[in-house]
């Protein structure tokens, strides 16, 4: 698939380019092959120099994920999500790269979706 994706699914999420995101948006931290479910906690943006005003990176925290039908060892598993005020930032941050996705940094960096919260776990691991 590729380095940082073993999801076609992923790949493809991956490579799609993000609008600017608020806090509180539903966003999709996009793993190897699973996914998960989180908001935007906090946006930061260029103060100076030609890309002022523009995202710089975002924070994400995790949503409350409840199961509401169907079976995480199949992938058939539907799910709600609500925000939890309970949840902690516990990511590193993403940084939006000039082709407007957003990454965190590293070769093994996970990629972040924006507008959709969707939470997947590969039942083959």
């Amino acid at each position: 698939m590729g380095q940082r994706h073993g999801s076609l699914v992923n790949l493809l999420v991956s490579n799609t380019p993000q609008r600017d995101p608020e806090v509180g948006d539903h966003a999709t931290v996009l793993m190897w092959s699973d996914r998960r479910a989180v908001e935007i906690a906090e946006v930061r943006r260029f103060k100076t120099g030609k890309r002022a005003g523009q995202v710089k990176e975002v924070t994400v925290k995790p949503l409350k994920v409840t199961r509401v039908s169907g079976s995480a060892h199949d992938g058939s598993a539907r799910y709600t999500y609500e925000s939890d005020p309970e949840a902690t930032v516990g990511w590193q941050p993403f940084k939006r790269n000039e082709s407007g996705k957003y990454r965190q940094a590293g070769d093994g960096g996970w990629s972040l979706a924006i507008g959709k919260a969707e939470e997947y776990s590969d039942p083959s691991y």
